[in-house]
């Protein structure tokens, strides 16, 4: 087992293990991964030993993690696997429960943060955009039953859109009647559409749709990143126009992320399957593969399809990622503007889970116990400075 999908499996396993929220299923697993080999069964028993990992992090606190990166990616691809070995990957992807496991009891201390005020993390509110162009604000305490001007009726209840569920007729008329979700930074939102799929929203995304299906096909719109549940129908292909590419589904579970400002696109799938439009191509998709688009560039990777939806349930999971990438999606979270103060610190990487804190402060805290770099917050304005 040294595949990286298994050491997540393996790390969550463990880590669930420690909160006591492990099932009986998971913990057969994890004991036949414990069977597998002596060095397994002493990763274990090391990875619970708190003084090891505090001597780990303050180990790791004295290298210049900049000068490592480059050195390791200098590697050829299989050497870099060696060079970190599967026992430093299991820590890695465990570092953060530790750090704030330690934390928690000022056993360690960590970099000073500055901050004026506490910054508190997104919540379930949005906008939603009606036929006539009207502006509902919604809110998880919000409670309404509305009509739209088609009759289809609509309610709101705890951060979640629900339409009447119907079944599309196969017509060649699309109904003029659409409603945009907006949400905002700082929030996220979910809504059930009128054919039973569910699609939840990120932090500063939009998603058009028709509040009835009446074409032969089920046509959404979306800028930003979501997870959608698609209600499986053959006769009416589920389609989400992306900004430069299309997917299209019959029912399955898959993550979008699509944002403007994004260098990468992805399309991450769950289960079923997917076929990816891009420039007059088709690209299917296997569970647990991911599909990037980058400009005219695309690839197709394997990966832990599980941790690319990690954002909609409590914490974010970055494999590898620039620091860039990981304080533009706190940034959206918390609704925060970035200012670096050395654009090489964008080139930073992290690997891990980050909660979502009830306070920013605690997330940059991960991030600087694992690079050298300092956090400033004044105002919604976090400055990014290299140490």
């Amino acid at each position: 087992m040294r595949k990286e999908s298994d050491i997540q499996k393996i790390s969550e396993l463990i880590l669930k293990q420690m909160r006591q929220e492990i099932t009986e299923e998971e913990k057969l697993f994890l004991a036949n991964w414990l069977k597998q080999s002596n060095k397994n069964q002493e990763l274990y028993v090391r990875i619970q030993n708190e003084n090891y990992i505090l001597e780990q992090y303050r180990l790791k606190q004295t290298i210049d993690t900049d000068k490592a990166w480059k050195h390791v990616t200098s590697f050829p691809r299989r050497r870099v696997s060696r060079y970190f070995g599967y026992a430093a990957t299991i820590l890695l992807l465990l570092g953060t429960y530790f750090i704030y496991r330690i934390e928690s009891r000022t056993e360690i201390k960590p970099k000073d943060v500055v901050a004026m005020k506490p910054i508190q993390p997104g919540v379930g509110k949005a906008t939603l955009i009606v036929s006539n162009r009207e502006e509902i604000q919604l809110h998880k305490n919000c409670q309404l039953e509305l009509t739209d001007n088609s009759g289809t009726k609509y309610r709101n209840d705890s951060a979640t859109l629900y339409y009447q569920t119907g079944t599309p007729e196969n017509t060649t008329a699309q109904t003029d009647n659409i409603h945009t979700l907006v949400i905002g930074r700082g929030g996220e939102y979910s809504v059930m559409l009128a054919d039973g799929t569910k699609v939840h929203l990120n932090s500063d995304s939009k998603l058009r749709y028709p509040v009835t299906f009446t074409r032969s096909e089920r046509r959404v719109y979306l800028e930003g990143e979501a997870y959608f549940e698609v209600s499986r129908d053959e006769r009416h292909p589920f389609i989400v126009e992306g900004k430069d590419f299309a997917v299209q589904v019959l029912g399955t579970s898959f993550n979008i992320s699509n944002y403007k400002d994004d260098d990468v696109s992805r399309v991450v799938l769950l289960e079923g399957s997917v076929q990816v439009k891009k420039a007059n191509k088709n690209y299917k998709l296997k569970p647990d593969e991911a599909l990037e688009i980058s400009g005219d560039d695309i690839s197709i990777k394997k990966t832990n399809a599980r941790n690319a939806i990690s954002w909609k349930n409590d914490k974010f999971y970055f494999s590898n990622e620039r620091l860039e990438v990981v304080m533009m999606k706190l940034a959206r979270w918390y609704d925060v503007n970035l200012f670096y103060t050395n654009q090489t610190i964008k080139d930073y990487h992290f690997t891990g889970f980050i909660p979502k804190y009830a306070d920013i402060t605690k997330a940059f805290r991960v991030l600087e116990l694992t690079a050298d770099v300092k956090f400033e917050v004044k105002d919604r304005t976090v400055t990014i400075m290299r140490i």
